[in-house]
C-alpha cells in the first residue's frame, strides 16, 4: 500500500483549504454581481411586461438573437406556512383552534426532514 506521510497529507490540506477559500471569495463576488445584474433586469421586465401588457404583445421576434421575447403569465399557489395552515384549518373546523392546532400539529411533526452536509466559512477575513 502506498500511504502518504502525515506531512504530505497536511500540505495537501493546507492547499485544499486556501483553494476553497479562494473560490468562496469569488463566488460571493459574482453572487454581489448577480444581485445588481437581477435588479436591473427586473426593471426592464417590469416596464417590458407593462408595454407587452398594454398593447396585447404576446410575443416579439428578435431577428438579430434569432429568438423570440415572449410574454407569459402564470398562476401559482402560495406557500404553505404553519401560521397559513393553522387559519384556514380554524376557519374550516369552524373557529376550532384545538381541532386546527392537534391537525396542524399532525401534519407538522410528518413533514420530511431533508439533511444537507456542507462547509461554511466563518469569521474574520470572510469579508
Amino acid at each position: 500500500m502506498d500511504e502518504q506521510s502525515p506531512t504530505a497529507t497536511k500540505e495537501h490540506l493546507v492547499q485544499s483549504i486556501r483553494e476553497w477559500i479562494r473560490l468562496e471569495h469569488e463566488l460571493k463576488q459574482l453572487k454581489n454581481k448577480m444581485v445588481l445584474l437581477k435588479a436591473q433586469q427586473m426593471v426592464l421586465s417590469d416596464n417590458l411586461i407593462e408595454t407587452m401588457k398594454k398593447q396585447s404583445l404576446g410575443s416579439i421576434k428578435l431577428k438579430e438573437q434569432h429568438s423570440e421575447l415572449v410574454y407569459k403569465q402564470s398562476v401559482r399557489k402560495q406557500g404553505l406556512s404553519k401560521k397559513f395552515l393553522l387559519d384556514v384549518l380554524a376557519d374550516y373546523f369552524e373557529g376550532s383552534v384545538e381541532k386546527a392546532s392537534e391537525v396542524s400539529r399532525y401534519i407538522m411533526e410528518r413533514r420530511e426532514e431533508i439533511v444537507q452536509d456542507k462547509v461554511l466559512l466563518k469569521g474574520v477575513g470572510k469579508g
